[in-house]
Formats: C-alpha cells, structure tokens, sequence
C-alpha cells in the first residue's frame, strides 16, 4: 500500500468505514447505579424485614430469609430490544447460598433446618424502556404500580 492511501485511510474515522451500525455505548457506571437502585427496590419491596430475618409470605406459606443478598445480571439487547426503546435489561435473583426455611402450617413449626437457596432460585428482569423501570415476571409491572402484598411482621412465627 502507498503511503498516500495508508495517509488518506488514516484521515477517515473509522466509524464510517464500518458503517457505524451498533447503538452507542452505555454508560456502564450511571446503568449499573440505576439497576443496583431498581433491585433494591424491587426486594425491598418483596421482603419485610422483621429483626434480624427478611420475610416473604402469604396466607399459605412463610419464608424466612438469614443474611438476604441478591444477585444483579446484565442481560443482551436485541436490535429489536434497542430500537423499541430498551436502554438496558438486568436480572436480579437472590444469591445462591442464601440461606432459608419455610413454615410449616399444619405442624406449626419451622420445615427442617436451614437450607441454602439454589441457583435457580426466585428472581426478576428489570429493565429501563423510555426512562422508565419495568419489573418483568410473569406479567410486566411498572415500577412506580408495583405494591406486593407486604408481609405482616406480627405474622413471624415464635
């Protein structure tokens, strides 16, 4: 190659050798700060915390949860994800290890002694689409709409 071309090449940004297709970078730092926010916020509001343990129950079942901590996992976007608006898709689950039990109504006692959670354990995506935050489950929930129903603590066994 002559040094002219090797010149003229040189003087082209790349980015309109290659067509400059891929969407432009995330901001990993802002989005990993807004995730971390939209999953404490999520767990927050799934888990009450009652003394020491986290809770999550209903009228059917009672989990208790010692040292609760969850996970945060970046998810790949699509071009079809990017060009509807999705800015970034995390997964949150609580951490493998974490350990738990459940309460046993009909025998009125703790089921067994602590056991650890797996790792397909209970999680949720979490996305931003148009500078909103979306919980995904089986159904999509708004952030700023998403009320579980909270466990009472009054409810904890003793």
């Amino acid at each position: 190659m002559s040094r002219r071309l090797l010149t003229l090449l040189a003087s082209i940004p790349l980015a309109s050798l290659v067509g400059c297709t891929s969407p432009p970078p995330r901001d990993s730092d802002a989005t990993t700060r807004e995730a971390r926010s939209a999953a404490s916020a999520y767990w927050e509001a799934t888990l009450t915390r009652c003394g020491e343990y986290s809770y999550s129950g209903d009228n059917f079942q009672i989990t208790q949860y010692k040292d609760f901590d969850y996970t945060l996992r970046d998810l790949p976007l699509t071009k079809t994800d990017r060009d509807s608006g999705v800015v970034w898709r995390m997964r949150t689950a609580v951490r493998p290890g974490t350990p738990y039990r459940v309460w046993d109504q009909a025998r009125k006692s703790w089921a067994g002694n602590w056991s650890n959670v797996g790792i397909a354990g209970w999680s949720a995506e979490i996305e931003n689409w148009k500078g909103k935050i979306f919980y995904s489950g089986a159904t999509e929930i708004e952030a700023t709409a998403y009320q579980p129903k909270r466990f009472d603590c009054s409810r904890v066994p003793q």
